[in-house]
């Protein structure tokens, strides 16, 4: 019995220290600036258009996420993006940066495209 209750202690703590956001597959177009103010612990707003994405990130089928002009994404070590529904870049003007948080120990993960996603 103690080894059960020990265990779930060990899986509870891991899957709580590995944060995760997944948008709510409700046909949503997001944007990083109403992501950051829908998940304030996965994606912080730096000001000046630059965020940073501390937690994983899972864009659902239903779902799009739009980088508009000039934004700038960091994405903390470690870090992925899924992309299960669609990721756009609508950098026309001004380019998109997307890099990985500097200095860093470890790259981020980088962009994972599920079949049957978009990205433009």
């Amino acid at each position: 019995m103690r080894r059960i209750i020990f265990s779930l202690i060990i899986v509870f703590q891991v899957v709580t220290v590995s944060g995760q956001y997944t948008t709510p597959n409700t046909g949503v177009s997001w944007t990083l600036d109403s992501l950051a103010n829908n998940a304030p612990s996965a994606l912080v707003d730096l000001g000046n258009n630059q965020f940073q994405l501390a937690e994983d990130l899972t864009i659902s089928a239903m779902d799009t996420l739009v980088l508009l002009d000039s934004a700038q994404l960091f994405i903390d070590s470690a870090i992925e993006i899924t992309v299960e529904g669609a990721l756009l870049s609508q950098g026309s003007v001004y380019r998109v940066g997307i890099t990985t948080v500097w200095p860093s120990e470890q790259p981020c993960h980088g962009i994972r495209f599920e079949e049957g996603s978009l990205g433009k």
